[in-house]
């Protein structure tokens, strides 16, 4: 099994960014605010990224019983093996959410800290997500602990709990063990 990937940036701590199934690591270059975006990223920290098994650059499946999220999260390790990464702040959006939170769940010594954004944990409403909603200040933006949960225009650089940027939280919990 061949799992594409790229590195870029030079920056002192590693940030793995989980992929979604929308775009390729081939493809991002050329879709102009996604490119930003990582290059960005890259201009605090190295930004590994990679396509999961089954998509994009990488290697085919023969089976659907090797996809899903803990699948993918052995590929994330993978990576990070290959590019001497032992630990790494990971940062995951949408649907892929569910794997970076498995990743974490089944891998905790390798995985300093835990971004979200625009993340959920299930497909379907459940009345528990009122809830949820209200603890992370309706959806603004909150930190605790190691995680970072940003949604909606809290990503787009407004100010979140304490007067921090979504930009100034995502490169704290990037450069620190929280």
């Amino acid at each position: 099994m061949d799992i594409a990937y790229q590195v870029i940036g030079d920056g002192a701590h590693d940030l793995v960014v989980l992929p979604s199934a929308l775009i390729s690591i081939d493809a991002i270059a050329a879709e102009p605010s996604m490119n930003r975006f990582h290059l960005r990223l890259a201009s605090f920290c190295r930004v590994i990224r990679f396509d999961h098994r089954g998509t994009g650059l990488s290697s085919r499946v023969q089976s659907i019983d090797v996809i899903g999220p803990q699948f993918w999260a052995e590929d994330a390790i993978a990576v990070m093996d290959a590019v001497g990464c032992p630990t790494a702040t990971i940062f995951v959006s949408g649907w892929a959410s569910m794997n970076g939170l498995v990743l974490a769940a089944n891998y905790p010594d390798r995985v300093n800290g835990l971004v979200i954004v625009n993340g959920f944990a299930r497909f379907l409403w459940v009345e528990e997500i009122l809830r949820i909603e209200a603890l992370v200040g309706g959806g603004m933006g909150y930190v605790s602990g190691y995680c970072v949960l940003c949604c909606g225009a809290a990503c787009l650089g407004l100010r979140v709990r304490g007067g921090r940027s979504v930009w100034e939280c995502l490169e704290h919990v990037v450069a620190h063990r929280v």
